[in-house]
Parts: C-alpha cells; structure tokens; sequence
C-alpha cells in the first residue's frame, strides 16, 4: 500500500500574511543582530516601565520636534518670496526724504577682520541715533548725533565724543566713515555727476563719491522710486554692506 504524501505546514511568514499577501521571506538574523535587537527591546522596556512620566515626555518632544520640522519645511514650500511689485510700496521723490527710519544689518569688513551687527537707525536733519546689537539682540553700543556734536557709548560704558561723525569714527575705527554722507547715500539721492552706472528703472546702480566706491545691488520693488535694500560701500580694504529690512519714512 503505498503511503500517504507528507504534507507539510506552510512556513510561519505565509500563514501571517495569507493567501492575499505579498509573501516576502524574512531576512535572517545572525547571532549577534538577533542579542542586539533583543537587549535594545529589553531596554526600552524597562526604560518605559520604570520611568513612564518621562517616557512619555520624550516621546511628546519628539513629536513636537517633528511637527515643527514638518511645518518649516512646509513653510518653506508653500510661502515662496514675494516677487517684485512695480506698484509697491509708493514713495516720495528722493530728494523730499528729509527724516526716516532703518531697521537692518551691517557687516564690516577690514583686511581679514569681519564684524556683523544689527542696525537701528533714527535719522532727521537735526539728529541721528544709531543702535547696534549683536545676534541674540544685546546691546553693543549707541552712536548719537546733535548740534552739540557726535558721542559713543559701549555696552561697557565706554564713550567717546567729537565734533562731527567723521571725527568720531577716525578715533573710534582708526579711520573716518562717510557718515555724514551715508543718509544722502543710501536713499541713493546721488548728483550725477557721481552715478556711474544705472539700472533699466533708471535708478543709480553704482557711484563713486569722496574715495568710495557704492554699488546698489537691490531695492525694494521694481519701481522707480523704491528704496535701495542692499547697499555696499567699499574704499581700500575696508567694506560696509548694510541690508535694510525696513524703510519708515516720517
């Protein structure tokens, strides 16, 4: 009598997933994959038990972090830079700025030295009162202006005092800055007779004046009467970029 077919139990993976599922054979393990994931479950077991409260933090924290990873990213996609609108912002002619507000940054460049700082400035025809800041917003130092002449003052409250802005800066920096100039300038209300080169708006995009040499490499719109937004003004090895975040015109 012949004997009966063995049959045998399909393997452990075929019976989880079914007739319907994709069968896909496991992977084997060695020895020291196998302890590893073992003790790192058993570890994280205990962890949980033994400390439940901060588990849970944990676990919370990661989410959070995720979250808000997900929505920089997602900001960064959905909110792309607003494009240049020739409509605006409106501004008065150059020429009739008498008194503004600048909220920026300036970088200082001499030789290998570089310094970086946060700018708010204060100006009108009477006065200037300039405030830098550091990164994290501490206060570095205060440069005012009036009739009664110009003055410094560090967060360390060291000071400094002279008749004028260039005198000022010669002993503050080793060597004068056109700060008397630089409202003028960065409006770019320049005379011709110092622009260089325009841009296709018919707005100076580089003059020389006094020893420096100033290049406009953005406004704020495309319009003509758009304020400059990223002004370089360079004069041997020295170098100032200021990029302005915010025109307030009073």
């Amino acid at each position: 009598m012949p004997s009966a077919p063995i049959r045998r139990s399909p393997p452990i993976w075929a019976k989880c997933c079914g007739p319907w599922g994709v069968v896909t054979k496991p992977r084997r393990l060695g020895v020291r994959q196998a302890a590893t994931i073992r003790a790192t479950k058993s570890w994280r077991r205990r962890s949980s038990a033994s400390n439940p409260s901060g588990y849970r933090l944990r676990v919370v924290f990661r989410r959070l972090f995720l979250l808000a990873l997900a929505l920089a990213i997602s900001g960064c996609v959905l909110q792309p830079s607003r494009p240049k609108d020739s409509r605006d912002p409106l501004r008065p002619p150059r020429a009739a700025i008498v008194s503004f507000n600048v909220e920026g940054r300036l970088s200082v460049r001499q030789g290998e030295n570089r310094h970086h700082v946060s700018l708010n400035w204060r100006h009108s025809a009477e006065a200037d009162e300039l405030f830098l800041s550091g990164p994290f917003g501490q206060g570095l130092a205060e440069l005012h202006r009036d009739a009664g002449g110009a003055r410094l003052l560090t967060a360390d409250r060291l000071s400094a005092s002279a008749s004028d802005w260039e005198d000022l800066s010669a002993q503050v920096f080793g060597s004068p800055l056109p700060l008397s100039n630089l409202p003028r300038w960065l409006l770019a209300d320049l005379p011709d007779t110092v622009i260089t080169r325009r841009d296709e708006q018919g707005r100076p995009a580089a003059a020389a004046a006094e020893g420096w040499r100033i290049d406009y490499l953005d406004y704020e719109s495309a319009a003509p009467g758009a304020l400059p937004t990223l002004v370089e003004f360079r004069r041997d090895d020295l170098e100032l970029r200021l990029k302005v975040d915010l025109w307030s015109l009073e």
